[in-house]
């Protein structure tokens, strides 16, 4: 198992093991935009697969939290212009109260 050390000290950035990644994104834009964080998250998402190794073809699944599911479509707008349409992992999209001005934040399982 490889831990790859976070910005905060007791969380990692990523673990790698037996094959598979595991990662939570929230978007570095705190922007008002549901969409623009959601947008911001996936591209952070495509820097932690690229640095793992991966891509976002090896997708296994992905939860995405988001702080008020009657802005679902706007996931939707940004997931569909990112997803690999040949390789579409498993997907939940969750209502969930998140942290600061956070409005989107990604629970991902990839493989190496």
């Amino acid at each position: 198992m490889r831990r790859v050390p976070g910005a905060i000290p007791t969380r990692s950035k990523m673990v790698i093991s037996n094959g598979h990644i595991f990662c939570n994104i929230a978007p570095a834009n705190k922007g008002p935009s549901t969409l623009s964080q959601a947008m911001d998250a996936l591209s952070i998402l495509d820097e932690r697969l690229k640095e793992a190794g991966s891509s976002k073809s090896k997708i296994i699944s992905v939860s995405i939290f988001v702080a008020n599911i009657g802005e679902k479509e706007e996931i939707n707008a940004a997931w569909d212009a990112w997803v690999d349409k040949a390789n579409p992992p498993i997907r939940a999209c969750i209502g969930a109260q998140l942290e600061g001005k956070d409005r989107v934040e990604l629970c991902v399982i990839a493989a190496e």
